[in-house]
């Protein structure tokens, strides 16, 4: 079992002027996606939550390439923007 815990994101870019944005975060491992709570109106959600995927006896390959990606609503029904998470 892969368990990543997605903790929390601080100064989500807002690019809505009149609305507030509700991050939540995607993580795609083998083919399986998996997303945190909408986090509502804020740009420093804390989310504590641990997603698991199962590994299936299938070795867990580094890459030199690490996306780590951060979804608002707005930009999901918009035009699919994102932000960096630390």
């Amino acid at each position: 079992m892969l368990k990543v815990i997605v903790h929390n994101a601080e100064h989500v870019p807002n690019s809505e002027r009149f609305t507030n944005i509700d991050p939540m975060v995607v993580v795609i491992f083998q083919g399986i996606t998996k997303q945190t709570t909408w986090q509502r109106s804020t740009c420093d959600p804390k989310w504590d939550e641990t997603l698991e995927f199962p590994l299936n006896d299938v070795p867990i390959i580094i890459s030199d390439r690490n996306v780590r990606e951060l979804q608002t609503s707005n930009s999901i029904n918009s035009s699919n923007k994102s932000a960096s998470l630390r």
